[in-house]
């Protein structure tokens, strides 16, 4: 399926918590696909970096970072460094 025909984020930016790993991570995909700049987190720094090394050239361009978002605050660190 050709979602680019669907809608677009060009010029958009978007922080997705979970996004090292299963839905989290093909959520990140999907919205790179359609042009936003991703910002992956989880609690584990080691496990968004290495995502965001992935050959995937989708998620090659996504940056990444350790995000506490159990809280308000964490969360506000979190879109601050986006």
């Amino acid at each position: 399926m050709d979602t680019t025909t669907l809608f677009r984020l060009d010029g958009r930016v978007a922080l997705i918590t979970g996004g090292s790993r299963g839905i989290g991570k093909m959520i990140a995909a999907g919205f790179i696909a359609q042009g936003a700049k991703v910002y992956i987190s989880s609690r584990k720094a080691a496990a968004c970096e290495e995502t965001a090394a992935e050959p995937r050239a989708e998620l090659h361009r996504a940056a990444a970072g350790r995000v506490d978002g159990g809280g308000v605050q964490g969360t506000g660190r979190a879109v601050r460094r986006a």
